[in-house]
């Protein structure tokens, strides 16, 4: 069988994700301060993080022709629309492994919920 590049598209990796992060806080759904304070640190990866929390690429296009430039304000949207999504529970693993999968780890979640406990 010939692997093309479309079919190579549609392969999902998934990466094991290892964290310092409570399994009785990873199964919590994110508070509002989480979400703020992460929004501050994604930077450029909000597109491809929307697109791993199960998000329309229609709804992204929608929320960065919304907000501009300002990245911030990408990034809490994205993150805000996934915890109101009912496709999946929306919960801090799943948001820690979107986090390892488009390459930013988990590091900058463990640092904010440290700092929140």
């Amino acid at each position: 069988m010939k692997l093309t590049t479309h079919m190579l598209c549609q392969v999902k990796r998934i990466r094991k994700v290892q964290c310092d992060i409570s399994e009785e806080n990873l199964d919590l759904i994110p508070t509002d301060e989480i979400l703020d304070e992460l929004a501050q640190v994604l930077g450029v990866v909000s597109f491809q993080l929307g697109i791993e929390l199960g998000l329309l690429s229609t709804a992204l296009d929608a929320i960065q022709y919304n907000n501009g430039r300002n990245l911030v304000a990408q990034c809490k949207e994205i993150l805000f629309q996934w915890r109101i999504d009912e496709k999946v529970r929306p919960t801090i693993r799943v948001l820690v492994q979107a986090l390892v999968n488009v390459g930013r780890g988990a590091r900058c979640l463990e640092k904010i919920i440290k700092r929140l406990e």
